[in-house]
């Protein structure tokens, strides 16, 4: 369930604000979360109550900060790190990348990234254990998150310039295209947990992987005139069946096997990834499809033609990295089998 809202909510606000945009005015598409947190905030300290207190004994010691506002200055480069990345990221869409104006930010980003690794692997009580990544499994579906919610918002973020600006649809009509997208999600996740219980969730994911690539392959063979009936809607059903699949299976295995006072943590990361994907890939997406547009128009192509190319190549690419990332799945995700132990017994834990 937890896998699934975030894409679910995505596509939501997608279709919602095109309603808005169409009736109100495009501010109010800021005031709309501005409520819900609010909502979210007053409601949780009723649904959310504060932990017991821990009772304090030798063989388990009372928490002790090491300095106050422990954890401020961890996430002070881990924070500045992401925003300074996908700045510099952001910028690529318009300058070349080996121009200061990219480098500079994005490799002081890397740096301040760096340097909360460096700082997470020598305090006592880091913000993030590194331990958390000692699973091969865990890093997969941290990367196959971030690869979904990339390509989620490349798919969002492009097909809603292409429905507008290209095709000349409505707010409303854009936002009635992607309703197709949004059933074919939360229909995948309503089944995506029964899926993972029987079949295991790394062959979830990685069959996600591979059915998004399918659909976005699907979605970049979109041209200028390409009826909404055909590869368009198939990839807008296909993309988020994989989506669904990816982030429910992922989910499951991000947060397998961690210790329970790590599970808030472990969780945190996932949320992280989850909101550094739209920002870092599409940041990238968008650099390539520029680049591609650009180099048509030099060709003489039509500024609809050059825009629609430009989405195409950058979607093509996408589907590669999701194929590659299945193919890394299947090695990294596969079922360990069990050893036997002494007079033919099966070890015990060997299976995890």
């Amino acid at each position: 369930m937890w896998g699934g809202l975030a894409g679910i909510g995505a596509v939501s606000g997608v279709v919602v604000s095109g309603f808005i945009v169409a009736w109100t005015s495009w501010r109010w598409v800021f005031a709309l979360p501005v409520a819900v947190a609010a909502i979210a905030g007053g409601l949780t300290p009723r649904f959310f109550p504060g932990d017991p207190p821990r009772a304090s004994s030798p063989s388990s010691p009372k928490f002790t900060s090491r300095f106050p506002g422990d954890g401020l200055i961890d996430a002070v480069p881990a924070t500045a790190g992401l925003l300074s990345l996908g700045y510099g990221l952001s910028l690529a869409a318009d300058h070349p990348w080996l121009s200061s104006t990219v480098l500079g930010p994005a490799s002081f980003g890397a740096a301040l990234l760096a340097a909360f690794v460096l700082l997470e692997a020598r305090v006592s009580a880091p913000l993030l254990p590194l331990s958390l990544f000692a699973s091969r499994s865990r890093v997969a579906a941290y990367g196959a998150v971030l690869l979904a919610s990339a390509g989620s918002a490349t798919v969002l973020f492009f097909f809603s310039l292409y429905f507008q600006q290209i095709r000349g649809f409505s707010p409303v009509l854009t936002s009635a295209a992607f309703l197709p997208f949004g059933g074919a999600l939360i229909a995948t996740g309503a089944a995506a947990g029964r899926l993972a219980g029987r079949t295991g969730p790394g062959v979830v994911t990685v069959a996600g992987l591979l059915a998004a690539s399918i659909g976005l392959l699907a979605l970049g063979r979109v041209s200028v005139g390409s009826p909404y009936i055909g590869a368009v809607l198939g990839g807008l059903v296909i993309f988020p069946v994989g989506l669904g699949l990816v982030f429910a299976g992922a989910t499951v295995l991000a947060l397998a096997g961690v210790p329970e006072d790590e599970s808030g943590i472990a969780g945190g990361v996932l949320n992280t990834v989850l909101e550094a994907g739209p920002a870092l890939g599409l940041a990238v997406l968008a650099s390539l499809a520029g680049a591609r547009s650009s180099r048509l128009l030099e060709e003489g192509h039509p500024a609809a033609v050059a825009a629609t190319g430009g989405f195409a190549f950058a979607l093509h690419a996408v589907a590669i990295a999701f194929f590659l990332a299945a193919a890394a799945g299947a090695v990294l995700l596969r079922p360990r089998r069990p050893r036997p132990g002494p007079g033919g017994a099966v070890a015990a834990g060997a299976a995890r």
